[in-house]
């Protein structure tokens, strides 16, 4: 699994929402 930092950055963004 190759988490990216733009893939984590959406999911910090999909999870403040």
């Amino acid at each position: 699994m190759g988490i990216d930092p733009s893939t984590l950055y959406r999911k910090i963004k999909s999870y403040s929402v």
